[in-house]
């Protein structure tokens, strides 16, 4: 189904509609050029595209930290980005609720980020691109760069792509007992 969507919206926005048209302008791609390539050429291309990512892991951690901490703080926690994004689509969504509460109602820059990092996480290696998130955001909140972050990492740690394979499960979502704990306190 993604693999459909993605396709759907590249023609979408080759023809200059849609709603991945900005998304991949931001990204510097030719939508009509992409149309002409093989998908997985087209995945590659998109891959291509992280230089955002690659800028953003030159900075130092605390000004990184400092970064996201600034853009948190104008969250308004509308829900924009959880209620338009494609793939949020569990029918009761565990940052809404109250037992056990992982966030606090109240808006915070502390609880804004405790949203935006479950979110992007929960979303890591589903994440097909699309941009809604962030071209919802009344705030101007630059989220598609903290997804684009956790694609690359799932990507170079699972070799996972989200869209490829329309029957593979989400990298995150699974576990096998053959997995390594080494990373568990």
């Amino acid at each position: 189904m993604a693999v459909q969507r993605f396709t759907r919206r590249l023609s979408e926005a080759a023809n200059g509609t849609g709603e991945a048209k900005d998304a991949l302008k931001e990204l510097g791609l030719n939508a009509k050029e992409l149309t002409k390539l093989s998908l997985d050429d087209q995945m590659l291309k998109l891959a291509d595209a992280f230089d955002d990512v690659k800028a953003a892991e030159a900075v130092g951690l605390e000004e990184r930290f400092q970064k996201w901490q600034e853009q948190f703080e104008r969250c308004i926690r509308c829900y924009a980005c959880k209620n338009t994004c494609p793939l949020c689509y569990c029918s009761e969504c565990a940052l809404d609720r109250l037992r056990p509460q992982l966030i606090r109602r109240s808006v915070t820059t502390q609880e804004n980020l405790l949203f935006h990092v479950i979110r992007a996480f929960h979303l890591a290696g589903r994440c097909i691109d699309c941009g809604e998130c962030e071209r919802v955001c009344p705030q101007g909140i630059p989220l598609m760069e903290l997804n684009r972050k956790l694609a690359k990492e799932v990507k170079e740690l699972f070799g996972y792509e989200p869209g490829l394979d329309p029957g593979a499960k989400p990298v995150l979502a699974v576990f096998t007992p053959e997995d390594s704990n080494e990373e568990i306190l």
